[in-house]
């Protein structure tokens, strides 16, 4: 039998199984609250909670699923939840692998929307079931600490961090939950969203290829996508069909593009505007890396792009490809 904590698992006890089917552990270690795993040889493990003195187990190896618990509360709320996350965990497989298919195929974005609708559902639903169960475990902080471990796969990172900010208050000074607080706030610090998202689009003023003045003015009240590229970047060329298809599936419903070169070389960004055929809104900025728009809207790489609603705040960043269609299709129907 192995404890299992922040650290590799520890083995408590060993145990060979009467004649009869019965086996009994005794272990005084540790103190406090911990998840177990009760591991038979060429079988399955049972999961198990030390919130009691003594504990029964009842299993059947060759029916191990249907183990029966007694004198945990905590071990049979457990014993509950996996049953229901490892039935939910693999509906959501499907819709993932159904949705990621579709998205490789020719499938039309009304369809795919589909698809993503059926996966979003799962993985809502799997998450309530951790969230719910979060809230049953108050008296068992090995318990909350195994639900929130769990989490890490289907929850948003943010989400989780508040649901182990308060499980650190309530439980203060438990060991595996404070390892996850130190984990999680690892990845909320690496992977930061954009400093723009939910902001007000950063304002500028720019001239087009006859130098006339353009200002963010001039998309108030649209949905528009602020593109910045460069005619040496490959990447952003190859974007460009995208942009194109874009442009020309929702520029009747209140959807325009705006392109910003950072060329330094005008005669090049003009002769790939016009090769390229980009007949949409077309502005270069030749101070190219020394503009202030870079530091404004946080560019690191080309290509970049914001796409803004109606009321002028950033909603999404670097949309690409067909993510950029979906995201287009889910606003503007």
């Amino acid at each position: 039998m192995f404890t299992i904590g922040v650290q590799n698992p520890i083995l408590v006890d060993t145990f060979n199984v009467s004649p009869a089917g019965n086996f009994e552990l005794k272990t005084t270690m540790p103190l406090e609250q911990s998840l177990f795993a009760l591991s038979q040889e060429n079988g399955p493990d049972v999961y198990l909670i030390n919130d009691a003195p003594e504990i029964n187990v009842y299993l059947d190896n060759n029916q191990y699923k249907k183990y029966k618990l007694t004198g945990s509360a905590a071990s049979t709320q457990l014993q509950s939840f996996l049953e229901a996350y490892n039935n939910q965990y693999s509906v959501l497989k499907e819709k993932i692998t159904q949705y990621d298919s579709a998205l490789q195929s020719n499938k039309s974005d009304s369809m795919i929307l589909v698809y993503k609708g059926e996966k979003d559902k799962s993985l809502k639903e799997i998450n309530q079931l951790i969230l719910s169960n979060i809230k049953q475990s108050a008296a068992s902080p090995a318990l909350s600490s195994y639900l929130l471990a769990k989490s890490f796969a289907t929850m948003d990172k943010n989400e989780i961090a508040k649901l182990i900010g308060a499980s650190t208050l309530q439980f203060k000074g438990y060991a595996p939950i404070a390892f996850l607080n130190n984990v999680i706030q690892a990845q909320l610090k690496l992977n930061a969203p954009n400093p723009l998202i939910g902001k007000k689009v950063p304002a500028f003023v720019l001239a087009d290829s006859t130098g006339k003045r353009w200002s963010t003015d001039s998309i108030a009240g649209k949905y528009a996508l602020i593109d910045f590229w460069a005619s040496w970047c490959k990447p952003c060329v190859e974007e460009i069909p995208n942009l194109s298809k874009a442009i020309r599936d929702y520029k009747n419903k209140n959807f325009t593009i705006v392109s910003i070169s950072l060329d330094s070389n005008l005669a090049a960004w003009k002769r790939t505007v016009k090769n390229e055929g980009m007949y949409w809104q077309q502005l270069n900025d030749k101070r190219a890396w020394e503009s202030p728009i870079v530091k404004q809207y946080s560019m690191n790489a080309l290509p970049f792009n914001v796409l803004i609603d109606t009321t002028g705040n950033v909603i999404a960043v670097n949309l690409r490809g067909r993510e950029l269609s979906l995201k287009l299709n889910e606003l503007l129907k």
